[in-house]
């Protein structure tokens, strides 16, 4: 996008949808599969999510990067401590943004490695207590709605007469036709404008030369 010139705004605005939809994506497909709930396999997608974030600071897109947030929350409570009933007030403040059903769903399948303390019956039955409340209410999977509010929908910068220009070589006489008027349309403001910065600077100037104060005329 930026070796043709993209408009900035655009820019933001197709990595926001991009992203949102990676988040969702991802999110759901991990929640609803086991291979994918593992303390490796939260490693793994941290990794990679790192580099997206590296790049799109590379870029200047970095806020664009809200869109991952329950993704990234919910990566970060793989990696967390299972094992007592102290860890389960860990989960609930990190992963903030995942509501209590999303939490127990991820635990119930969570695959616990070799190296790794079981999941005792004591943590589960905490973790359901504390889910039952709003059990039937809470979501469980995410949908592009819910992120919405996060994509960023921003107005794109007026376009000079200079980026305008179209090639000669370049036989597109229907976007030359559009473009040529936009073109024409932008020196006619540009003229205006100079035109007025002329007229204030004439004015300014026979003042003086009359002794009268500048804008008291």
């Amino acid at each position: 996008m930026e070796f043709y010139y993209v408009d900035q705004a655009i820019m933001h605005q197709i990595m926001s949808e991009l992203l949102c939809i990676i988040g969702v994506t991802a999110f759901n497909n991990i929640i609803m599969r086991r291979n994918f709930c593992s303390w490796k396999r939260g490693m793994q997608i941290q990794y990679n999510l790192t580099r997206i974030e590296e790049w799109c600071k590379a870029h200047s897109v970095s806020d664009t990067m809200r869109n991952l947030d329950r993704l990234l929350q919910l990566i970060k409570l793989l990696q967390l401590q299972k094992s007592t009933e102290q860890d389960i007030d860990i989960m609930f403040d990190v992963c903030d943004l995942l509501n209590p059903a999303q939490i127990k769903k991820l635990l119930s399948i969570y695959a616990v490695s070799d190296y790794e303390n079981p999941i005792i019956g004591p943590v589960m039955n905490e973790v359901s207590r504390r889910a039952s409340p709003t059990d039937k209410t809470d979501k469980m999977l995410l949908d592009s709605n819910d992120l919405s509010e996060q994509v960023l929908y921003l107005t794109a910068r007026k376009v000079p007469a200079i980026e305008t220009y179209i090639p000669p070589e370049f036989r597109i006489p229907r976007i030359r036709a559009p473009v040529d008027s936009q073109t024409d349309m932008a020196y006619d403001e540009e003229d205006e404008e100079a035109m007025g910065n002329h007229m204030d600077e004439y004015n300014d100037y026979d003042a003086f030369n009359q002794g009268v104060p500048a804008g008291n005329y």
